[in-house]
């Protein structure tokens, strides 16, 4: 994904929306896709958290069951499972203000962790709603900079297996939804890794539920019926898939109630949280992927974080600024000095010595202001 193409993405670079019934909406709100089936999957993993969800059946659709967030450098989890007994989440939370900046609020059936960074507020947030859970992040480089999983690549887009290899978006929703188990598959939560009540390795296509399936529907299938709605959800939600203006999240909508049909096809899926208050905000050019000098590159993540690239002789100009420290050389001189030329003093070797250490003076970041 190159700056030219993410500074015409007018919905979300950085935003990311997962919806009750599973549509994954990948970085950049580029492209979605759906995964019906039941699975724990690695959502969004980086060097500095990893999100978990858990997938199960309800017949003629799946949806979210359980969500886990563990903070990589503390260890501090937060855990959300779907509650029994109506729309909401039974939720448990240690992440405290040591993970990165992070807290923890709860305002009704909402459950957000908001990380303060110097780019800005990044936040994760949970929403209970009668058929699941819902899932929406927005996400700033300096927390989600690396990302991989089921969300997408961050740093260069699609949506990817977890050996990197691109996953094939065309065809169409129905077309991809019959592939999707594959990628589910390959994000699979390990085991050992599992921040879910009960761990499982089972990954099953099928949204098939109750006897004969793997998974039972619980109490999770009066709601599929429409019969473990509460009352104040029935009286007050009036709306339908039409009433949803964003294109791409209206026709998620309409997939909903097409998906359900078998059950009656509720019209009131446009009332969950995600389409009736959902993350949509502008690109941040600040945020987007960039590719270094073939001389260059970057040191840790700070240039990246900036929004900026490595370059060689980097110069000042009246929008970018050159930040030392953040970029390392590449070029041949430097493997000759890793060879011992620098020792080499009394010979013509001196000069290449002398170059290679103007050349890491000259490779810096080159970081656009309002970003710096």
């Amino acid at each position: 994904m190159n700056d030219t193409l993410n500074l015409f993405l007018i919905i979300f670079h950085n935003i990311l929306l997962k919806q009750t019934d599973p549509h994954y909406n990948i970085w950049g709100g580029s492209a979605f896709y759906d995964f019906q089936g039941a699975c724990d999957q690695i959502a969004i993993d980086n060097d500095v958290l990893q999100l978990q969800l858990r997938t199960r059946p309800r017949n003629y659709y799946s949806t979210i069951t359980e969500v886990g967030l563990l903070m990589k450098l503390t260890g501090e989890i937060f855990h959300a499972r779907l509650s029994s007994t109506g729309g909401g989440a039974d939720v448990s939370n240690n992440i405290t203000i040591a993970s990165g900046g992070a807290s923890y609020s709860e305002t009704g059936t909402t459950h957000k962790i908001e990380f303060e960074t110097p780019a800005g507020t990044s936040f994760i947030q949970i929403n209970g709603w009668s058929y699941g859970l819902s899932i929406q992040v927005q996400g700033q480089g300096y927390i989600f900079s690396d990302s991989v999983g089921m969300f997408g690549s961050w740093n260069h887009g699609d949506v990817r297996f977890s050996n990197g290899t691109v996953f094939d978006l065309s065809g169409g929703y129905n077309d991809v939804k019959e592939r999707s188990f594959e990628l589910a598959e390959s994000w699979k939560v390990g085991l050992a890794e599992s921040l879910m009540d009960n761990p499982s390795d089972i990954c099953d296509a099928s949204s098939a539920c109750g006897p004969g399936g793997l998974f039972a529907c619980d109490e999770v299938e009066d709601r599929r019926l429409g019969l473990g709605k509460s009352r104040a959800t029935q009286e007050d939600c009036e709306r339908t898939c039409d009433d949803i203006a964003v294109p791409m999240l209206r026709e998620e909508c309409e997939k909903d109630v097409e998906l359900s049909a078998d059950s009656g096809g509720d019209e009131d899926w446009a009332c969950q949280p995600s389409y009736t208050d959902p993350v949509i905000v502008e690109s941040n050019q600040c945020e987007f992927v960039t590719v270094d000098d073939g001389m260059c590159s970057k040191t840790g993540d700070s240039c990246q974080r900036l929004g900026g690239v490595c370059k060689l002789k980097c110069e000042d100009t009246d929008d970018h600024v050159c930040l030392p420290g953040l970029c390392s050389y590449d070029g041949p001189e430097t493997r000759f000095l890793e060879h011992g030329g620098a020792r080499a003093l009394k010979n013509s070797k001196a000069k290449k010595a002398k170059k290679a250490k103007k050349a890491e003076n000259e490779c810096q970041c080159f970081a656009p202001v309002q970003c710096s």
